[in-house]
């Protein structure tokens, strides 16, 4: 397993620090320098996976994915299974502002054939995606990973070592198993609906919450199970996802709410959040 990124592995954590460069005479090593060359990256990851006998990741803003979109559909195209890493991966980044803001980058990913999206929430859902992603062999797969810190779900471990792989389970029952309504959320926005979750059980609403790393995983389990998670007869629905909205219709229903952000963001800190909808009051 090596890797590298379009200059940004400090940033994005993406650096074997135990390593140094994989050079003609160190091939040993497991970093790749691809300097600022999103697509030339990409591309290369693809032939390093074609060859066998290896695997690599490559990592940049997830921003800068437009740059790779071409080269991650051949490899979705010839079923090579490259790993790609994004980080910064909503509004959350911080002072960039928008040109930064990754908006409408999700829902491209998920449209292409073939490429399997993955959002963790935190650390736990982040190493059980990333325990499917290296024991499959057929897709290639982006991570779009925040840039901020967040609470870990270590409380729900069983529930996330199991779900994780099924794309989308349940998190967090309702307090009297008995759910009137269901959020379904993802990435860093879990957090936030499981606040919302307790603000709820406060008044006597008692709520569902459903995370969902991967959509693509999720709609590819069994009918029965996809029931069990969102049934059919709870039609009080809502999603929270700092990106566009298109993707959320199918899960929540014509009754359901979908929160999400249509337009470009704005420069600012966490205070921001508030502007476009996401935070718990």
């Amino acid at each position: 397993m090596g890797g590298g990124s379009a200059d940004l592995g400090s940033s994005d954590k993406t650096y074997f620090d135990n390593d140094t460069s994989f050079q003609p005479d160190t091939y040993q090593n497991r970093n790749l320098y691809f300097g600022i060359r999103e697509f030339a990256e990409a591309a290369a990851v693809n032939g390093i996976n074609l060859y066998g006998g290896s695997r690599a990741f490559v990592n940049t803003f997830f921003i800068f994915s437009d740059y790779m979109k071409n080269a991650i559909r051949h490899a979705s195209l010839m079923h090579d299974p490259p790993i790609f890493l994004f980080g910064h991966d909503s509004i959350s980044l911080g002072p960039d502002g928008p040109t930064h803001q990754p908006i409408e980058q999700l829902e491209t990913f998920r449209a292409t054939p073939g490429v399997i999206v993955m959002r963790p929430a935190d650390f736990l859902e982040t190493l059980y995606a990333w325990q499917y992603t290296i024991n499959q062999n057929n897709h290639p797969v982006v991570f779009a990973l925040g840039r901020q810190k967040l609470p870990t779900l270590l409380q729900y471990k069983e529930k996330v070592e199991e779900g994780v792989p099924k794309g989308g389970y349940i998190l967090s029952e309702a307090e009297n198993n008995k759910p009137e309504g269901i959020i379904i959320a993802t990435g860093s926005e879990v957090e936030l609906a499981l606040r919302v979750q307790r603000k709820l059980t406060e008044i006597k609403r008692f709520i569902r919450i459903v995370s969902m790393p991967s959509m693509e995983l999720f709609l590819s389990q069994p009918y029965e199970y996809q029931n069990k998670v969102l049934p059919l007869n709870i039609r009080q629905r809502m999603s929270i996802e700092m990106a566009t909205t298109y993707d959320w219709a199918q899960f929540v229903g014509l009754d359901g709410i979908v929160i999400g952000i249509d337009h470009f963001g704005e420069s600012g800190n966490g205070d921001e959040f508030k502007k476009v909808g996401f935070y718990c009051r």
